[in-house]
C-alpha cells in the first residue's frame, strides 16, 4: 500500500479583525496577538501561517492585555477562522466584550496566620489605591508576598487576591487573603539537559533538598543561582505532582552554552 501525499503550500493568515473593541483599535490589538497577518517581510517567521492551537494562545494574550489596562470583566466571546474561497488563506475574527474599566479602591491584607505583621507587608505591594487595576501588578505583589513569607519561615501559605467590584463608581476593592496552605514536601529533584555539567554541580546550587518543605522563594533563588553560574543559556524549573497530594517533584531543565571564546584576527 502506497500513500501519495500532496502537501501543497502553507495556508497564510491574510487578515485579523476584531468586533466589539471600542477603546483599542484593531492595529493595537493585532500587536498583542501571537498570530500575525502575512507580509513579504515575515519570510523568516511562521507566525503568519494558520495554526488552530495558536488561536487559544491569542485569546489568553488578549485577556492579559485588557486585564493589564483595568478591564476586569473582559472576555473573548468567539474566535472564528474562515477559509478564503480560493482555499489559500484564513481570515480570523475575534469578537470581544471589553466591559468597564476599573480603578483600585482600598487595598488591604488580611491573614489568619498568628504574629504576622500585615502593615510591614503593605510596602511590598505594587498595587496602589487610585491607580488603574493591573493584573500584572497583582501577580507581582503575590509573588513578593510569597517570597517574603518564605524568608520569614512560612513555608506553607496560600495567597488569594479577592476583588470586590463597585460597578457604579467603577472601583474595585482589592484584598490579599493570606492563609495557611496545604503542607507539601519535595519528593524528588530531577535534572535534565546537562551534558557537560555534572549533576552535583547543579544540585549544590539548590536551596531545597529532597524531603524538605516546598518553598517557592527558595525555588526562585535556586533558579537565580543557576543562571549566575554562566554555564547555561536557559534555566527552567517547575514543580510537578508527586506520588501523593502532599508531595511534589522538582524538575530542572537546563540548556548549556559555550563557556569558552574563540577570537580570530586578520591582518
Amino acid at each position: 500500500m502506497v500513500f501519495e501525499i500532496k502537501e501543497g503550500k502553507k495556508t497564510e493568515v491574510r487578515r485579523i479583525s476584531f468586533v466589539g473593541n471600542k477603546t483599542f483599535s484593531d492595529s493595537e490589538l493585532r500587536g498583542e496577538t501571537a498570530t500575525q497577518e502575512s507580509a513579504w517581510y515575515r519570510f523568516l517567521t511562521t507566525n503568519d501561517t494558520y495554526d488552530p492551537d495558536r488561536r487559544q494562545v491569542d485569546r489568553e494574550k488578549l485577556r492579559d492585555f485588557y486585564l493589564g489596562e483595568g478591564y476586569i470583566d473582559f472576555k473573548v466571546i468567539s474566535a472564528v477562522a474562515e477559509l478564503s474561497p480560493e482555499q489559500d488563506a484564513f481570515y480570523i475574527t475575534f469578537t470581544v466584550d471589553e466591559g468597564e474599566r476599573y480603578k483600585l479602591g482600598k487595598v488591604d491584607i488580611k491573614t489568619t496566620l498568628k504574629d504576622l505583621d500585615t502593615k510591614a507587608l503593605m510596602a511590598l505591594l505594587q498595587t496602589k489605591e487610585g491607580e488603574w487595576y493591573d493584573q500584572g501588578d497583582v501577580d507581582r505583589s503575590v509573588n513578593a508576598l510569597t517570597d517574603e513569607l518564605g524568608s520569614l519561615g512560612y513555608a506553607f501559605v496560600d495567597i488569594q487576591a479577592r476583588l470586590d467590584r463597585d460597578p457604579k463608581k467603577k472601583i474595585v476593592k482589592l484584598t490579599y487573603d493570606i492563609n495557611e496552605g496545604p503542607k507539601v514536601f519535595v519528593e524528588r529533584i530531577d535534572i535534565k539537559g546537562n551534558v557537560r555539567t555534572l549533576d552535583k554541580v547543579i544540585r549544590r546550587e539548590f536551596r531545597l533538598a529532597e524531603g524538605d518543605a516546598f518553598n517557592t522563594a527558595k525555588l526562585r533563588r535556586t533558579r537565580t543561582r543557576l543562571q549566575k553560574l554562566g554555564f547555561f543559556s536557559n534555566v527552567d524549573i517547575k514543580n510537578l505532582p508527586g506520588s501523593s497530594p502532599d508531595k511534589t517533584d522538582i524538575q530542572a531543565t537546563v540548556e548549556e552554552q559555550s563557556t569558552g571564546k574563540l577570537r580570530l584576527g586578520v591582518g
